[in-house]
């Protein structure tokens, strides 16, 4: 009797074995899953590596980094995402200025920057600025052997951007004298506004600058005449590295100048045009800001040949772009330009000395 309960409950004991080991075995195989994907997940967020020169003499000596994985971000910059990797350390020279894609990194021990990623292995530069204009630049590398799926998943982004544009539109005043023996020398204040166009082939020397600029609406002069003028510029321009923080820009085109006579043309010109060369050269201070000086040579035209060297346009200009720490950069700009005219006989000279305030955008 007993023995045949016994054979009737073998067969359920032997199942519920079966089942209990089934499902010990699938937690096991859940957690150790869940385990393998955390591991995975930590590394693919946090496995860059910055490495210095191992070269003790080719270090910034006041500059130290955070060992460990760096943290990597994707961030859009102008429309197009790109992934940072963000580098901790510390400068502690008293008085040199560390610098980062030609950028002041602010002032204090430690500091903290966002390091764009190029593929599995990533050099960027630190540059120490010393008092005396001493410069000592290290290279350093980022390794990240993770980046290739980034990089496959960034292939379906948009493609980058081969031109940028800013615009720079600006007002002042202007002491202008406008001498032609036909009448009386006129000298006036007047109030000058226009704009400036920048266009930048991306990762190429080439540029592009227009410039158009007003002058009218005197508001002191000297008699009852006034002069008003439109001036224009297009020019091509190819840039020169001179060091990590300055360039010098060779711009070649043409300019236009028209002064707008009054409705009895007793004196003044139309449409003078001619080729122009214009050098720029711009530097970025240790504050963070910029200086550009420039200067303009424009022989003048009549119909397909030149005129004389006496018939010119000389231009020479400086700007300081308050671009530390701005969106908006605010630019001052002061500019000399001297234009001289032999037409019949007859030598004309205009003269404009300026002070304008421009915004960057």
């Amino acid at each position: 009797m007993y023995t045949k309960k016994v054979d009737n409950l073998q067969p359920d004991i032997l199942c519920s074995s079966r089942r209990m080991k089934q499902l010990q075995g699938t937690l096991r195989a859940i957690w150790v899953l869940w385990a393998v994907a955390q591991v995975g997940c930590e590394a693919t967020a946090y496995s860059a590596q910055v490495q210095r020169n191992p070269n003790k003499l080719k270090q910034i000596q006041s500059l130290s980094l955070e060992s460990g994985p760096l943290v990597t971000k994707v961030f859009q910059q102008n429309g197009i995402p790109n992934t940072y990797a963000q580098v901790h350390g510390t400068f502690t020279h008293p008085s040199a200025r560390l610098l980062f894609q030609l950028k002041a990194i602010p002032k204090g021990n430690s500091f903290s920057i966002w390091v764009p990623l190029s593929g599995p292995a990533t050099e960027f530069e630190l540059k120490a600025v010393f008092p005396r204009g001493e410069t000592l630049s290290e290279k350093l590398h980022i390794s990240w052997p993770e980046y290739a799926p980034v990089a496959v998943k960034a292939s379906s982004r948009p493609s980058p951007k081969r031109f940028s544009l800013r615009l720079a539109p600006f007002v002042g005043t202007g002491a202008v004298t406008f001498a032609d023996p036909r009448i009386l020398s006129i000298t006036e204040m007047t109030l000058q506004a226009g704009v400036n166009a920048q266009g930048n082939f991306v990762e190429t020397p080439w540029s592009i600058n227009t410039n158009v600029m007003y002058s009218g609406l005197p508001f002191l002069r000297s008699g009852t005449e006034s002069v008003q003028y439109l001036s224009y510029d297009v020019r091509f321009g190819y840039s020169f590295s001179m060091g990590a923080r300055s360039k010098l820009v060779l711009y070649l085109g043409a300019n236009g100048l028209n002064l707008f006579p009054l409705p009895d043309n007793l004196f003044g010109f139309t449409n003078i045009i001619g080729p122009e060369i214009f050098p720029a050269f711009s530097t970025v201070l240790e504050n963070g800001n910029a200086l550009s000086i420039y200067g303009k040579f424009c022989p003048i035209l009549n119909g397909l040949g030149f005129l004389n060297l006496n018939n010119r346009e000389l231009l020479l200009g400086a700007t300081y772009a308050l671009t530390a720490k701005k969106p908006r950069p605010l630019l001052v700009s002061a500019e000399v330009m001297m234009l001289q005219l032999q037409l019949t006989g007859v030598t004309m000279n205009l003269n404009s000395y300026s002070l304008r305030l421009g915004m960057l955008f």
